[in-house]
Parts: C-alpha cells; sequence; structure tokens
C-alpha cells in the first residue's frame, strides 16, 4: 500500500499517531533516492506533505528544493555540485519532517530526533539496537531518516574496534526488517553508500582498514551518484585513506589517479593534490589519459572557486587552455566567469592570453557573455580590461547575441556601462541578432528605463528607428508590455518619427498600447504622435480607437475621443 492509495480522510487529517501512515510517510522518503532527478519527484513530495499534513508546507518544501534542483540541473558535468545539491535535497527533506507534534501527556513540543525516535519505540517495545536505551533518539532518528545501519554509523564514528565487532557478529539491527543485513559490509544507505564510503569520507583510516579486511566488502561500490569510496576519499582530502583503497580499485593507474585529481579539485583539497602529483609518471597512454583527467579538474576547481588548486595546476603544467574544454565546448575560463569567481578569472587570462578569452563554447557564447548575463561585475571589468576594444563586444553566439543584449535583457545597468566603456560604441548597440534584435529592443521589452538611456545616448537615432526582422521598433515592444517610462524615454529621443513607424501588419505603437489596454502608454503616445498617429490605419483598417473599442478598453476609448481620434 503506498501512500496515494490511502483514503482521503486519512492524508487531510493529521494522523500522527498512526504508525502505518508514520511509515509510508517514510517509505515515500526513502523512495525519493531514485525520484530526486527523476519526474516522480514532486508528486513523491505532493503525497508526502498531504500525509504529514502540514498547513503550507508543500509550497515551502517546492519553493526550498526549486534552488538545489536548478543548481543540480545546470551543472551535470560536476558530480561534486551534483552531490551538494542531492544532499540539499535530503536537508530540506528533513527539515520539513521537524514538524512538531503535541505529546499528549507531557503537552509539550517534540524535536524530529525526538518524534522518530518515538516511532520506533512504540513499534519495538523499546529495543532500539541491541543493548541501546530509549534514550538514543539522536542514534534512531539517523537509521531512520538517513537509512544508515550499525554498521553505517560505527564506521562514520570511526572507531575501528566497534567496526570490527559488527563486521564479527551473526545478526544485528534493522530498522524495518530486523534482519542480519544491517551489519553486512555492503548495506546501502538511503543515498547508496555503503559503510566502506563513510569511512573513506570522514577520513578515518582505521575503520577503511577494517572493512577492506572483510572477505566480502566491495570496495568498487558506487554509491546512487556513482561515487565509489576512492572518489569519496579523494574530494574529501583524505590521502591516507586513499592509498589504502587505491589497490582495490577498478581501473588502469592512470584512470585511478586521473579520477582521483577530478575529484580532490572539485574539493579543493590542495595539500592532496600536492601528494598525489609525485605519482604521475606513467606511458604515452597514460599521460593521453590524465591530460583529459586534468582538464576536468581544472574546469571544476575553475567553477567552484578554488584558486590555490587552478594555481597548482597552471604552475605545474603550460596547458593549453583553449583546448581544455568539456562536452559542451565551456572551458575552465567560462565556468569561473559563470560562478563570478574574479581571481580564479585574473589567473586562467593570464596563463591563457587573448586566445581562451574569445574562445566560444558550442552555443557560441564567450566567458564576457555568460559573466554579463549572470551580472558578474568584477569579472566582466577583469575580461573587458583583457581585450581593450570592440573586438569582444562583437562577438556574437548562435543566436546572433552579443554580451551587451544579455546583460540589456537581464537588466545589469552596471555591466551595460562597463561593456559601453571598454569599445565599440554605435556599432556595438547597433548589432542585430538573427531575430533582427538590437540590445536597445531588449532592454526596452523588459522595461529597464536607465539601460535604455545609456543606449540612446550611446546609439543615437540609428539605434532608436532599428526595426527586427518584423519591422518592430523599440518603441512598439516598450508599448506593447507598457512600459512608460521606457516610452517617455523613446519618445523625448525620437520625436514624432518613431511613434508613426508602423510594423509588418501596420500596426504603430499607439495601435499596440492601445489594444493591449496601457492607458499611461497612451497618453505618453498621443502628443508625440499627433493627429498622424490617431488617424493611421493597420493593413485592415482599424485604427487605435478601433482597436481599444473592439478590446473594450473604455478608458482609452475617451482618451483617444478627446485627442481627436476616430
Amino acid at each position: 500500500m503506498s501512500v496515494h492509495q490511502l483514503p482521503i480522510e486519512v492524508l487531510q487529517n493529521r494522523v500522527w499517531r498512526d504508525v502505518e501512515v508514520r511509515v509510508l510517510c517514510f517509505r515515500v522518503c526513502r523512495d525519493l533516492r531514485q525520484m530526486l532527478l527523476g519526474s516522480g519527484f514532486d508528486y513523491a513530495m505532493t503525497t508526502l506533505a498531504m500525509a504529514l499534513g502540514e498547513p503550507g508546507g508543500l509550497a515551502r518544501v517546492r519553493r526550498d528544493l526549486a534552488g538545489a534542483t536548478a543548481r543540480c540541473q545546470s551543472r551535470r558535468d560536476q558530480p561534486y555540485e551534483t552531490k551538494r545539491a542531492l544532499l540539499e535535497h535530503y536537508q530540506c527533506l528533513r527539515e520539513f519532517l521537524s514538524v512538531s507534534d503535541r505529546d499528549n501527556k507531557s503537552n509539550r513540543e517534540l524535536s524530529s530526533s525526538e518524534w522518530w525516535g518515538r516511532m520506533q519505540l512504540e513499534r519495538d517495545g523499546g529495543r532500539l539496537c541491541r543493548g541501546a536505551t530509549s534514550s538514543d533518539f539522536e542514534l534512531t532518528c539517523l537509521k531512520i531518516e538517513l537509512g544508515w545501519s550499525q554498521l553505517h554509523w560505527e564506521a562514520a564514528r570511526g572507531v575501528r574496534g566497534q567496526v570490527e565487532s559488527c563486521l564479527g557478529k551473526v545478526d544485528g539491527w534493522f530498522w524495518e526488517e530486523g534482519t542480519a543485513e544491517s551489519i553486512l559490509p555492503n548495506a546501502r544507505a538511503l543515498s547508496g553508500e555503503t559503510p566502506l564510503h563513510l569511512a573513506a569520507r570522514k577520513g578515518h583510516l582505521g575503520a577503511v582498514q577494517a572493512l577492506l579486511g572483510a572477505s566480502a566488502v566491495q570496495a568498487k561500490a558506487t554509491d546512487f551518484l556513482g561515487w565509489t569510496p576512492l572518489e569519496c576519499a579523494a574530494a574529501c582530502g583524505h590521502f591516507a585513506c586513499f592509498e589504502a583503497l587505491f589497490e582495490f580499485s577498478e581501473g588502469t593507474k592512470a584512470q585511478i589517479l586521473g579520477r582521483a585529481f577530478k575529484f580532490a579539485a572539485r574539493g579543493g583539497k590542495v595539500e592532496f593534490l600536492e601528494q598525489l602529483l609525485p605519482k604521475v609518471v606513467m606511458d604515452v597512454e597514460g599521460a593521453r589519459i590524465m591530460y583529459s583527467h586534468f582538464g576536468q579538474a581544472l574546469g571544476a576547481a575553475a567553477a567552484l572557486g578554488h584558486l590555490a588548486v587552478v594555481e597548482l595546476f597552471l604552475g605545474q603544467w603550460e596547458l593549453p587552455l583553449s583546448d581544455l574544454s568539456d562536452q559542451w565546448g565551456q572551458t575552465a575560463l567560462m565556468k569561473a566567469s559563470v560562478g563570478g569567481h574574479r581571481r580564479v578569472v585574473e589567473a586562467l587570462v593570464t596563463a591563457g592570453g587573448k586566445e581562451v578569452v574569445l574562445k566560444q563554447d558550442l552555443k557560441g557564447e564567450t566567458a564576457l557573455m555568460k559573466a554579463s548575463l549572470d551580472g558578474h561585475l568584477d569579472v566582466v571589468e577583469e575580461l573587458a580590461a583583457s581585450i581593450r576594444g570592440k573586438e569582444q563586444n562583437l562577438v556574437q553566439d548562435k543566436k546572433g547575441e552579443t554580451a551587451l543584449m544579455k546583460a540589456s535583457f537581464v537588466g545589469h545597468l552596471s555591466i551595460v556601462k562597463e561593456l559601453l566603456l571598454a569599445g565599440g560604441g554605435k556599432q556595438a548597440v547597433s548589432v542585430a541578432n538573427k531575430r533582427g534584435e538590437t540590445a536597445l529592443m531588449m532592454a526596452s521589452s523588459q522595461g529597464h528605463v536607465d539601460i535604455v538611456e545609456e543606449l540612446v545616448t550611446a546609439g543615437g537615432e540609428r539605434a532608436l528607428v532599428a526595426a527586427d526582422k518584423w519591422h518592430e521598433t523599440a518603441l512598439m515592444k516598450a508599448a506593447s508590455g507598457g512600459h512608460a517610462r521606457v516610452v517617455e524615454a523613446l519618445v523625448a529621443a525620437g520625436g514624432p518619427r518613431s511613434v508613426l513607424q508602423h510594423d509588418n501588419k501596420g500596426k504603430t505603437a499607439l495601435m499596440r498600447a492601445a489594444f493591449k489596454g496601457h492607458a499611461r502608454v497612451v497618453e505618453a503616445l498621443v502628443p508625440a504622435g499627433g493627429k498622424r498617429a490617431l488617424m493611421a490605419r493597420d493593413w485592415d483598417g482599424r485604427t487605435a480607437l478601433m482597436m481599444a473599442s473592439q478590446k473594450g478598453h473604455e478608458g482609452i476609448v475617451y482618451l483617444l475621443r478627446a485627442a481627436g481620434g476616430s
């Protein structure tokens, strides 16, 4: 029986004391390991929130998880970031489950640990694990919420004697089944981690050695993100554990070292990398494999802002930075620019020069475009200073967009100013994408009046009258969006000529505003366009007044008639 099969009255009421409901809720949590990155995640959260019955809980959880999901999806090439996002999912879920319950006997709030511990006490009559007492709520919470076995707990604590004691037992504690699975060396937590994963991640060498000594241990086992214990040790910078796991790992020496380099770089573990460097002595084929891993490691370190790791790599080898890219063509400089890591960008620009700055990914985007889109002013300043003049500003991606267009569209005024100062002038403002849109049109459509004023000053009359492939001008786009302040700024700069322009259907800016019902925009356009704007007709013979009347905008009809429209 699953949560969504429960009667609706059970789902809608807070049936906290019903053990079956609580167990089903936990099973949904446990199944999230398969749903976190799939389409079933949203439905699982919905049923979970209904079962727990927290008022407004679903909206809060979705909001909290949205950021982690976005980061997870946007960095699919970085398993370390994926793991961090996954852990954030679990953290948000645990916070959601910590909604307090009222203890009727003592009339006080129960914490998350106490609540889960009380549930286990009710089910097992106080027997949490062999030799445990009813005060072991924290241990119970970890076992239930994280799916840990007794061996997981001992491996995480790192006491070698306790790990060996668990491995020597015939049976042990398991929260649901009560089987011997809880002491097996390959038992899985909710995240797919074995006890060896936990010991390696926390750097407990004695526990790692004890687990490796077990005959049935799977040292090459992966968690649900594909991480092995060796990769966990590398990511956390535990070199002694890495050496212990090295001989049990799968692949050639170059492959193992390459993976270790990647994971240590993602974790920013400089000391680990310095200890690993002397081991990099191999044949030509091994060097080729390592070269590929170095590129990925450098990109990961740059994306996460690990300056010391980047400097270590740049100082150790003369790497062709413009050639080292991932499957999307993104270089380390691009990734550092997206993250806003100015000092990393500075180091990479110094090492790579003009070639790496102008490098484009598979979408045609440069590092400057990415920094401009994400609003990292200090990075934009660093990149703009590396190549002065119009060369960077005129580079277009596969959509025909420039860095100036991207900054104008999202509304980064300071970056727009910096790009205009960097060079290009009227030419940069007049560049159009494949839809025929300029930076001024993009800023106007989004209502960024300050940016519009900057672009008008830089681009002059040519920018005001420019039209896209549908013959729409910046003024028309602002009028359609109801951006009155932008319309006023454009009218003041362009005069009647811009007001009287029409698109490929014969519609003027006034007609668009009247049709959409934007009264303030109509008020700004009528005086500038005069009688000619009021009497203008589209290709169907309709005036602005007719369009406003057709849509039922009575206030605009009154304005247009008072001005002499027909």
